[in-house]
């Protein structure tokens, strides 16, 4: 660009020294023949040298945008299919942490769930294995207290049948 830039002004001098003379010929009153022998020759060629190097200058600028535009095209690109991955692993993620959170839920409950079957059908000999601090270890706790007060109401009843039958 330096060197397009300094073609420039150098043209631009050269073609307003031309300028600059042929206004000097028509002030001092020359012959058409001599001014116009200025047109054709040395005032023509600067003009052609100057509108040459800003035509070189507007080349050089297209190029230049052309590829500033391809790079920002590409790094559009990469943008949107980084974007698209990080995308991609936040869906993953929030799966995985959807899943890590109703398997925290469903599992201790579905062993409550267990547990009261088993006392509904009359077997207390096991332990409930929920060792949550949230509203299902809350949920657990309370069954547990259940099983021990009909364990304990259990083995009452069994005292006093025996009691009964001994005639105590």
């Amino acid at each position: 660009t330096r060197e397009l830039l300094a073609r420039i002004k150098t043209s631009a001098r050269d073609y307003d020294a031309m300028q600059d003379k042929a206004v000097g010929l028509i002030k001092a009153g020359a012959k058409k023949e001599e001014f116009g022998g200025l047109l054709q020759t040395d005032l023509r060629k600067a003009q052609t040298a100057y509108t040459t190097a800003i035509g070189d200058l507007n080349e050089y600028q297209e190029t230049m945008m052309t590829q500033a535009g391809k790079a920002a095209e590409e790094e559009a690109s990469t943008a949107i299919r980084l974007m698209m991955i990080l995308a991609g692993v936040a869906a993953v993620l929030t799966g995985l942490v959807g899943w890590f959170i109703t398997r925290s839920i469903t599992g201790p409950t579905a062993k409550i769930v267990e547990a009261s079957n088993k006392m509904a059908e009359g077997d207390f000999a096991f332990e409930i294995a929920v060792d949550s601090k949230d509203e299902v270890g809350t949920l657990a706790t309370a069954v547990r207290k259940i099983q021990t007060a009909v364990r304990a109401m259990t083995a009452d009843a069994k005292l006093l049948t025996a009691a009964a039958v001994n005639g105590k």
